[in-house]
């Protein structure tokens, strides 16, 4: 089926170990010949047959199990999240709390690892950030612009000056992010333009 990947050998490890008891199950990530990551269940026993002993690992694929439970807990975390973005937006004192709330639902709520707003300065065209709550040492001396230039390039600048949404589903591998360090797999840009924007007000970046 596969080799075992390193986070799965003590687990494998540790069924054999518990075979002299008995029977073990236990989940494990394999990767395929064709480099695909897949889990398995596995069960694992020992026999004797006259002199001989032995152990019987069966392995049977539960990739597809796996991949539709992560998928509801993702649903069920977005939909966390929206109910509290929700209730952020009835109980805010302002457009701070607003933000300050919505960044920790996201984390707290949806399991992202960062979020946070920025607003655009009308003058230098850079973002600057105005709220954030998670791994926030992301942000310290981040520079992000919104002109077609080397910092402006990114998931940010990028949604901001196209007017719609930029998702990154590989931030450390995309040339568009190479610039950027984030230990995270993927990104969201959301732009966000208030009413009041049509009154000279500048738009608030994701």
């Amino acid at each position: 089926m596969g080799s075992l990947v390193p986070g799965s050998r003590p687990a494998f490890a540790s069924i054999l170990d518990c075979c002299v008891a008995g029977q073990a199950r236990a989940e494990l990530g394999l990767v395929s010949a064709s480099g695909e990551c897949r889990f398995a269940l596995a069960a694992c026993s020992c026999f004797e047959s006259g002199a001989f002993k032995g152990t019987a690992v069966v392995l049977t694929d539960i990739t597809d199990t796996k991949r539709l439970e992560a998928k509801a807990l993702r649903l069920s975390a977005l939909y966390a999240t929206l109910s509290a973005v929700n209730q952020a937006n009835v109980h805010m004192d302002g457009p701070d709390s607003l933000f300050r709330d919505c960044c920790r639902a996201a984390v707290e709520k949806g399991g992202f690892c960062l979020a946070w707003v920025g607003q655009i300065d009308p003058e230098t065209q850079s973002v600057a950030v105005v709220a954030a709550h998670g791994e926030t040492a992301y942000l310290d001396g981040i520079r992000i612009s919104v002109r077609s230039e080397a910092e402006g390039l990114g998931p940010t600048g990028t949604a901001v000056r196209e007017g719609r949404y930029y998702i990154c589903n590989d931030f450390l591998g995309s040339p568009v992010t190479r610039p950027c360090f984030c230990a995270t797999g993927s990104s969201a840009a959301l732009p966000s333009r208030p009413s009041s924007t049509r009154a000279g007000k500048q738009p608030w970046a994701p």
